[in-house]
């Protein structure tokens, strides 16, 4: 590929070179296949830090191909064994999001290369976003923290007699090099936070610090300082580590004692969502009723 210039830059000359990159390997790849290449999350909108993600959306002409995605997946996982950061792509068929929309990519994201096709997509309802998006959280407390894919209720700690309660990791993508951190325990709450909002506010979210934010100036309820504190510290002070002295992992504790009852509230309220999905036309209300069989009561 031709020398290029990124449409926008981040201003971390790190970032920008793994950007640069990233579009060089896929335009060689699979060249005149992708429209436009989005960057969004934490380093789109100047939160990022030393353990964050890049997150990508990259949109096709038309629609990829299974063997494109393969092919898009596997240099994606490739390029984030040679980084300091774990590169995430999505790829997204161009018919698809001019069709229905897509919310992330129309108001939270940056263009660094091609054609932007923001301006032609559609708004997307509430309804469609939390159709997307309100299974996130179970994710994340389900398989990432629990390796399961199913859930009793009420939730138990990940693992009640750790000093952490299961919330800790010990590997850390991309190098899976030994790092204890809470990476999944603050993703995980920022996407809960994300979904109630949309629930309780009918808001839509663009990222971890406007949910957090956000739900303190529309929620605020018992669990807007839970939030604020373990964004705070978990991200913007440990930088998703944990900490080495005593006083600072007593204080982590504390926030995963918290965590247990935040997780309960989301799934109490998730279920809510579901059953009320059951009312609705036949594709929704199948897939409500496969995602309550993995919540056992």
């Amino acid at each position: 590929m031709a020398t290029f210039a990124l449409t926008t830059t981040t201003g971390i000359q790190q970032i920008d070179a793994i950007l640069y990159g990233t579009v060089g390997i896929l335009e060689t790849a699979v060249p005149g296949r992708i429209k436009s290449y989005y960057l969004h999350g934490s380093f789109a909108d100047g939160t990022g830090i030393a353990n964050s993600d890049i997150d990508l959306f990259i949109i096709a002409h038309g629609t990829f191909t299974a063997e494109e995605r393969s092919k898009i997946q596997q240099l994606a996982l490739s390029a984030s064994n040679f980084s300091a950061f774990f590169i995430e792509i999505i790829a997204l068929n161009e018919n698809t999001i001019l069709q229905q929309g897509h919310y992330r990519v129309k108001a939270a994201s940056q263009l660094i290369w091609g054609e932007d096709i923001r301006p032609q997509l559609p708004e997307q309802s509430l309804e469609q976003y939390l159709q997307f998006y309100a299974h996130f959280p179970f994710t994340y407390l389900a398989s990432m923290l629990r390796n399961s894919d199913s859930v009793t209720l009420p939730l138990n700690y990940p693992e009640a007699s750790g000093e952490f309660f299961g919330y800790d990791q010990h590997l850390l993508p991309p190098e899976n090099t030994p790092r204890h951190n809470i990476k999944k325990l603050v993703t995980g709450a920022c996407w809960s936070a994300s979904v109630l909002l949309a629930w309780q506010a009918g808001q839509f979210v663009p990222g971890k610090r406007a949910s957090v934010e956000m739900y303190r100036h529309s929620i605020n309820d018992e669990w807007a300082p839970f939030l604020e504190e373990l964004y705070e510290w978990g991200n913007r002070r440990w930088q998703y580590l944990v900490p080495v002295q005593a006083e600072e992992r007593q204080h982590l504790r504390a926030l995963c004692t918290q965590a247990l009852a935040f997780e309960n509230h989301y799934l109490q309220e998730y279920k809510k969502y579901l059953h009320a999905e059951l009312q609705q036309g036949k594709k929704r209300k199948l897939d409500a009723t496969q995602r309550l069989q993995h919540i056992i009561d």
